[in-house]
C-alpha cells in the first residue's frame, strides 16, 4: 500500500509540472443545496426585493447562477448575484466593427471614469475576432477570460459588421456559459445573418416592418432620428452604480433610432416625443435598450463614437447589470420589486367627504440556483430547490383627479397624490377619478365616480309692498332647497322642484337662471338642461293670485274705495254704496252671510316662513261675488200750523209712495200762507205729495176773518183775545 501510494503522487506531481490538467477541482463531497428566501418589502428604496440564501451548500470552487420566473415556473430569466460592493473588477470585451471605434468604450468606462474604477475594458476588431474568437475570449487554460462582451459601436456595425459561423457559435458558447453579451446599434438586423441568428435565440428579436425613430409610422420620415428616451421600469439597472432616474424619466443621448422589433418584456428604455400617443410609445418596435437573461441590445452607435453623460451611465449600469455568476451563497434580488398593480380603489361618499380602501396584491417569483465548477460554467453541476415569495410593498396612498372627461386613467404624470384615505368632498370636475398606489409606485386601474351637484333652489314668494326681506322688500324668501344631479345626464326643471305652494299663491310656470346663456334669463318648465361640472342656482317665483271681487249692486252706485281684486296678503274692508231713495243694510255673499269685508285687519308681515304659512292658511281666497242690500227710504213729512185751523201730523211715507196732507182752517179763520218746503204756495186745503224721494216741511198759517172777529166782539172777547 505504501509503494502505490507514492505511485500516485509521483504521477500526480508529474501531471501538475506538465499542466495537464486544472487545479481547481470541484469538492465531491455530498452537499445541501437548500434555497431559502425573505421578503423584503421595503428595500431596493421601498420597491421590493427578495433575499435569497442558499450559504448550507458547502460544495468548494463553485460559482452560481441564478434564476428567476414571474410566470409561476413557466419561463425563466437569468439574475444577477453579484455583490456590486465587494466586485474588484469586471473585464470587458469591446469588438468593434472599426477602427474609429477602437478604445471607444474603453474611453468612457476608464478615461471618463463612468466605470468607477471596476470597469476594465480591452478590445478587439471585429475582423480578428472572427478569424479566431476563442484566442480573444479563453485563456490558456480554456477559460473565459472576460464577463462581458459588447459588440459595436458603429452606425452599420462597420463595412463588414457581421460574425462568421466559427466566431457565431464561440459566442453562442460565451452566453450560455452565464457571462454577459451586449450588442450595439445595427449589430441585429435580418440581412446581418450570424448577428441576427443570436439576436432571435436570446433577444426574440425578429425583422422589423418598419424603422422606429421615435415615430411609429410604416418608415422613418425625415427627421427620422431622435434624441430622448424615457426609462419605463425600475430595477438594479436602473440604480447601479448610477442612479439614472424613476420610472418616466426623460435621458438625452445622441440621436439614434431601431430597426428591429422584440417579444421580450424587459424593455427598459423607449424612445419618446410630446406627440406621441400610448400606442405609439408603445409599439413592439420602440426600444432603446432591452434585456433578456444576460444578454442585451442598446442603440449606442449611431452617432459614431459620441455618447452623451447619460448614455455613458446606462452603460456602464448595463455592463454591471450583464454581470451575472458570482461566488457568493446569499444575495438581495433587487429585480424581484413589486411591479403588480393594486386593486382599484372603492370610492365611498360620507360626511362631506370622499372615503378610498384598495389592497395591494403584490408580484409573485420563483428562485432557483444552480452552481457551476468554475472551470466549466457552461453545465450547472447542481440545482437548488425552487422557491416561492411574494413581493408586497403595501398601499401607499391614492392619486385622484378631477375633470369633464369621463375616460380619463390616472398615472404618474397626472393628479394629485395624497396618502391619506380620504379626502374633502368636491366636485370641481364632471368625473373624479382615483387610482390606488403602493409603495413601489405601481398604480392601479382608475376608478371613476360621475360627479353630482347639488344645485341650488331659491323659492321667493311675491307681491310684498314693503314688508319683504329682499333688498327692496318686494319678495320674501320661502326657502333654499337642494335638488342633487349627475354630471353629464339631463334633467327637467319642473314643479315637482317647488315648494308646498303657500295658500293664496301660485307657483309661476318658469325657473330664473343666470348660467345657463350667461345671462339672467328664465325658461318654462320643462326646459331640458344638461348638469354641467358646477352647482346651478334656480329661482323659483310664487306670485299672490290675483283674486275678483264682483258686486252685485242692484241698482245702486259702488264706492270709488272698494277695489276690483285682492290677494291674500291684504285685507279689505269694504265701503258702503249708494242707492237714490234706499238706505244700504250691508254686503251679503251668496250664503246669505253678511260681509263687511275680506281677511279684514291682515297684513303682509310675517315673522318667518313657517308664520307665513300658518297665517295664510288661515285668511279667505278665491274669487268673491257680494250682493248690496237695500231698503226703500222713508221719508218724513213735516207738519207746522199758526192760528186756529187743522193741518195733518207729521209723518213717515217711504219713498217713491204718494200721500196728502190736509190744511182746515178753523171757522170764522182763513189760510193766510202756506209753505211746502220753505217755498210759499197757493193756500189749498189739501196738498199732494208724489213719487216721494225727500223729506218734505208744509208749514200754514191760519188768520181769522172779519166776520168772526166781529162776531166775537160782539160777543165780549177784546182785541186781546182775538189777535190770533
Amino acid at each position: 500500500m505504501g509503494l502505490k501510494r507514492k505511485i500516485i503522487a509521483v504521477s500526480l506531481c508529474l501531471i501538475m509540472m506538465l499542466g495537464c490538467i486544472n487545479v481547481n477541482v470541484i469538492d465531491a463531497k455530498a452537499s445541501s443545496f437548500t434555497l431559502s428566501a425573505n421578503n423584503d418589502n421595503s428595500a431596493n428604496d421601498g420597491l421590493g426585493a427578495v433575499d435569497l440564501d442558499w450559504s448550507t451548500y458547502t460544495k468548494k470552487n463553485v460559482m452560481f447562477k441564478g434564476y428567476q420566473s414571474k410566470d409561476n415556473g413557466i419561463t425563466w430569466q437569468s439574475i444577477s448575484l453579484m455583490d456590486y460592493t465587494s466586485v474588484k473588477n469586471i473585464n470587458v470585451l469591446q469588438i468593434y466593427p472599426i477602427d474609429n471605434a477602437k478604445n471607444q468604450l474603453k474611453t468612457w468606462m476608464e478615461t471618463n471614469g463612468y466605470g468607477k474604477g471596476i470597469i476594465k475594458v480591452n478590445s478587439v476588431s471585429l475582423g480578428d475576432f472572427n478569424a479566431n474568437p476563442n484566442t480573444y475570449l479563453k485563456d490558456s487554460s480554456g477559460n473565459w477570460k472576460y464577463d462581458v462582451i459588447f459588440f459595436g459601436t458603429w452606425d452599420s456595425n462597420g463595412p463588414d459588421g457581421d460574425l462568421n459561423e466559427s466566431s457565431m457559435e464561440a459566442t453562442r458558447q460565451f452566453i450560455l456559459s452565464g457571462k454577459g453579451c451586449i450588442f450595439g446599434h445595427d449589430t441585429i438586423r435580418a440581412f446581418i445573418p450570424y448577428f441576427f441568428k443570436l439576436g432571435t435565440e436570446f433577444l426574440g428579436m425578429s425583422g422589423s416592418t418598419k424603422g422606429y425613430s421615435g415615430n411609429a409610422t410604416s418608415t422613418c420620415p425625415s427627421p427620422s432620428l431622435y434624441s430622448t428616451i424615457k426609462i419605463t421600469k425600475k430595477g438594479l439597472f436602473t440604480t447601479y452604480p448610477w442612479n439614472i432616474g424613476e420610472v418616466g424619466t426623460i435621458l438625452t443621448v445622441p440621436a439614434c433610432h431601431n430597426s428591429q422589433k422584440t417579444s421580450v418584456s424587459d424593455i427598459w428604455l423607449r424612445f419618446t416625443l410630446p406627440s406621441y400617443t400610448e400606442s405609439d410609445y408603445n409599439d413592439e418596435n420602440n426600444f432603446y435598450l432591452v434585456t433578456n437573461n444576460n444578454c442585451a441590445m442598446i442603440q449606442t452607435g449611431h452617432a459614431n463614437g459620441n455618447a452623451t453623460e447619460d448614455e455613458q451611465k446606462i452603460l456602464a449600469n448595463l455592463i454591471f447589470y450583464n454581470y451575472q455568476l458570482s461566488e457568493s451563497t446569499s444575495v438581495t434580488d433587487n429585480s424581484a420589486m413589486d411591479t403588480t398593480a393594486p386593486n382599484k380603489p372603492t370610492v365611498t361618499e360620507k360626511d362631506s367627504k370622499f372615503y378610498f380602501s384598495a389592497t395591494d396584491n403584490g408580484t409573485t417569483y420563483k428562485h432557483k440556483i444552480e452552481a457551476y465548477a468554475k472551470s466549466n460554467t457552461s453545465t450547472p453541476i447542481d440545482e437548488s430547490n425552487v422557491i416561492t415569495s411574494t413581493v408586497t410593498t403595501g398601499i401607499k396612498g391614492y392619486r385622484y383627479l378631477y375633470d369633464n372627461n369621463k375616460d380619463t386613467v390616472i398615472t404618474s404624470q397626472n393628479g394629485t397624490e395624497v396618502t391619506s384615505d380620504a379626502i374633502p368632498y368636491s366636485n370641481e370636475g364632471g368625473y373624479l377619478h382615483v387610482a390606488s398606489v403602493d409603495n413601489a409606485g405601481n398604480i392601479s386601474e382608475t376608478t371613476t365616480i360621475v360627479s353630482k351637484y347639488k344645485n341650488k333652489y331659491e323659492h321667493w314668494a311675491w307681491g310684498f309692498k314693503n314688508e319683504g326681506n329682499n333688498s327692496n322688500k318686494t319678495a320674501f324668501l320661502l326657502q333654499t332647497t337642494y335638488g342633487e344631479e349627475t354630471y353629464g345626464e339631463e334633467f327637467t326643471p319642473d314643479a315637482t322642484y317647488g315648494l308646498t305652494v303657500p295658500n293664496g299663491f301660485y307657483l309661476a310656470p318658469r325657473f330664473g337662471n343666470g348660467q345657463i346663456t350667461g345671462k339672467w334669463q328664465t325658461f318654462n318648465f320643462g326646459t331640458k338642461i344638461t348638469q354641467p361640472s358646477y352647482v346651478m342656482n334656480f329661482e323659483y317665483d310664487y306670485f299672490p293670485t290675483d283674486y275678483t271681487i264682483t258686486y252685485n249692486l242692484d241698482g245702486g252706485t259702488n264706492s270709488s274705495s272698494n277695489p276690483d281684486s285682492y290677494t291674500v296678503l291684504y285685507g279689505v274692508k269694504f265701503a258702503d254704496p249708494s242707492k237714490k231713495g234706499y238706505d244700504f243694510l250691508g254686503w251679503y255673499d251668496a250664503n246669505g252671510n253678511k260681509l263687511t269685508g275680506i281677511n279684514e285687519g291682515c297684513y303682509a308681515t310675517f315673522a318667518d316662513t313657517e308664520d307665513l304659512y300658518n297665517r295664510l292658511n288661515k285668511r279667505t281666497t278665491g274669487d268673491i261675488s257680494v250682493t248690496a242690500k237695500w231698503k226703500k227710504h222713508d221719508y218724513s213729512i213735516t207738519t207746522n200750523k199758526t192760528g186756529s185751523g187743522a193741518i195733518s201730523n207729521s209723518g213717515i211715507v217711504t219713498y217713491t209712495n204718494n200721500t196728502s196732507v190736509f190744511i182746515i182752517p178753523a171757522k170764522g179763520y182763513t189760510t193766510s200762507s202756506l209753505k211746502i218746503d220753505g217755498v210759499s204756495v197757493t193756500p189749498v186745503t189739501k196738498y199732494n205729495f208724489l213719487n216721494v224721494e225727500a223729506d218734505h216741511k208744509v208749514e200754514a198759517t191760519f188768520t181769522i176773518s172779519q166776520d168772526r172777529k166781529m162776531e166775537l166782539m160782539q160777543k165780549g172777547y177784546s182785541w186781546i183775545d182775538l189777535k190770533l
